[in-house]
């Protein structure tokens, strides 16, 4: 990807590289375009420019498509987080579609892989900040890949402060003044 040019906007750089994503140009630049697009996710109107796209649902396709590239399934990972935590309209979408069923399906598809690790547990823990999300994970076993990810990589710092995050939301109670305290801190 070029470089953004003086006269382009942030908006209008988003819709460039959402749509570079959704057309599949390139397996190998997956990655660095769509993490140049999460870097917009702070621009207001960048991110209303992302919900109106419904940004998850191409970020979701892509780790669906890619389930097998650990590089796609980190950034992927980092990007529901990301729009999860910055956008409570995407908080919404990202709950309906399940994404947690991504998430813990790349962290058992690439259990060796520190960064998917790291990724995946920092999104399951904003994930189990919903009830429902929560639950439903809890069902799925999601305890179980977080002791399998905190024994595999016990020297990662990441791993581990992630994990416990992830824990620490997954074994929550739910209660509201507490799930905004996270959400915000």
């Amino acid at each position: 990807m070029e470089p953004l040019a003086p006269a382009e906007t942030k908006k209008d750089r988003t819709l460039d590289l959402m749509l570079v994503l959704k057309e599949h140009f390139d397996p190998k630049q997956i990655c660095t375009v769509l993490n140049e697009l999460m870097s917009l996710v702070e621009d207001g109107p960048s991110l209303e420019c992302m919900e109106d796209y419904h940004v998850h649902q191409l970020i979701l396709d892509l780790m669906t498509q890619f389930k097998t590239n650990p590089d796609v399934q980190e950034v992927g990972c980092n990007a529901i987080w990301k729009l999860f935590h910055h956008s409570s309209r995407q908080r919404k979408r990202i709950d309906k579609a399940e994404a947690y069923k991504l998430v813990m399906e790349s962290m058992e598809r690439h259990k060796q892989v520190e960064a998917v690790q790291a990724a995946g547990l920092r999104c399951a823990a904003y994930l189990a900040i919903s009830r429902t999300t929560r639950a439903s994970m809890l069902e799925n076993d999601i305890m179980d890949q977080v002791i399998i990810a905190m024994t595999a990589f016990k020297e990662n710092r990441s791993v581990q402060a992630n994990a416990c995050q992830a824990l620490t939301h997954l074994l929550f109670d739910g209660s509201e003044p507490a799930a905004v305290f996270i959400v915000t801190s």
